[in-house]
C-alpha cells in the first residue's frame, strides 16, 4: 500500500514541477478512486484553470498593446492660436 501511495504522490510531483517549468500540457493520469485520485482530479481543475487564466491575461495584454502602440495616431497637437502643428 504505501508504495502504490507514494507512486501515485510521485506522479503529482512530477506533474507539478513539469507544470513549473512551461509544460502545461502535463496532467496527472491517475485513474483511481482513493485520496490521491481525487488530488490527481483537482489537481487537474486547478492547471485547466491556470491555463485559461494565463491565456486570457495574455488576451488582456496584446489589447493593450495594440491600444498603447496607435493612441498617438489620435493625438492632435495645436499651437496656442489653435493651429495644428504637424
Amino acid at each position: 500500500m504505501a508504495k502504490n501511495l507514494t507512486g501515485g504522490l510521485r506522479h503529482l510531483v512530477d506533474v507539478a514541477e513539469g507544470n513549473r517549468l512551461g509544460q502545461r500540457n502535463m496532467r496527472a493520469a491517475l485513474d483511481r478512486q482513493d485520496e490521491i485520485g481525487l488530488l490527481g482530479r483537482d489537481f487537474n481543475q486547478m492547471l485547466d484553470a491556470l491555463v485559461q487564466q494565463e491565456k486570457e491575461l495574455r488576451d488582456r495584454e496584446e489589447n493593450l498593446a495594440v491600444t498603447l502602440n496607435s493612441i498617438g495616431d489620435a493625438v492632435i497637437t495645436t499651437d496656442m492660436a489653435g493651429k495644428i502643428l504637424n
